[in-house]
């Protein structure tokens, strides 16, 4: 999934029509005023950048998600091999349910050490 953020964040739909038309495709960005302007080198460039940083952040996003329900199952299955699995486990049960609560709201910050 990681990888395929990464190849997304390259395609461009501009370079897609170029080569299909044969033809450059004019771009716009908005200027200083709040009007358009017609790309540059630079503009594009930096574009190009900033997607790469946004699926850079997104796929690290994806893999602190899976690291933390991968900690989640296996604190689970640690409770239920334990002899004492039926016994007071509320304290652990409690961060379980505050991780998982975190985990679904993507608050990764609020995810406690369980």
């Amino acid at each position: 999934m990681i990888c395929s953020l990464g190849a997304l964040s390259k395609l461009s739909i501009v370079d897609v029509l170029k080569d299909a038309s044969g033809k450059q495709v004019p771009t716009y960005v908005a200027d200083e005023c709040g009007g358009l302007r017609q790309a540059n080198f630079a503009d594009k460039a930096e574009r190009r950048l900033n997607d790469t940083i946004e699926a850079d952040d997104l796929g690290m996003l994806v893999y602190r998600i899976a690291r933390f329900m991968e900690l989640i199952t296996e604190k689970i299955k640690n409770i239920v091999k334990t002899d004492c699995a039926f016994s007071d486990n509320h304290e652990v049960l409690n961060a379980l349910l505050h991780n998982v609560d975190a985990l679904i709201h993507l608050r990764l910050d609020d995810f406690c050490e369980l």
